[in-house]
């Protein structure tokens, strides 16, 4: 078997991630290969050197400059927010000016003479029951409704003795 530097196990090994299975296979071949025992030494270095520095670095700050951008931009509001606020002024405008408008118009419309307003009258319509047009409680309801629509009743055939 030769060695492969780009082998993950290597890396792995060396810091310690490897399971027992896995540690002691790996150990049989760097006692093969001294190019990978030193491979293994040189990130456990690495690893070493970067674990005692990396805490001590600074992180990269912001300029006095950048500081005051920033601000800036924090403090002044988004043009959206004053098209959106006049956009659902308008919207609330506009529906107030309709419904307003409707009831406006429905209060000058005259009724005819005589009429009351529909919505405060009884229904007109017939509903079908199913009994037909010629029992007694459909022709007094019938009657009844050609009444309301103001129309002479429609003649009606006389009735044939049995």
């Amino acid at each position: 078997m030769t060695y492969d530097p780009d082998d993950p196990r290597l890396t792995a090994y060396a810091l310690g991630e490897l399971d027992e299975a896995e540690r002691s296979a790996l150990e049989a071949h760097l006692e093969a290969h001294p190019e990978a025992r030193q491979f293994v030494a040189e990130v456990r270095a690495l690893a070493q050197l970067l674990t005692e520095h990396l805490p001590k670095e600074t992180g990269p700050g912001l300029s006095p400059a950048q500081h005051r951008t920033i601000e800036a931009r924090l403090r002044r509001p988004s043009p959206w927010k004053a098209v959106l606020g006049l956009a659902s002024l308008a919207a609330a405008a506009a529906v107030i000016l309709a419904v307003g408008g409707l009831f406006g118009l429905r209060a000058r419309v005259p009724l005819p003479e005589g009429k009351t307003d529909a919505l405060y009258q009884e229904p007109l319509a017939r509903v079908e029951t199913g009994r037909g047009w010629h029992s007694p409680e459909d022709r007094k309801g019938r009657v009844q409704f050609e009444a309301q629509v103001s129309s002479p009743p429609p003649s009606t055939p006389a009735a044939t003795p049995a």
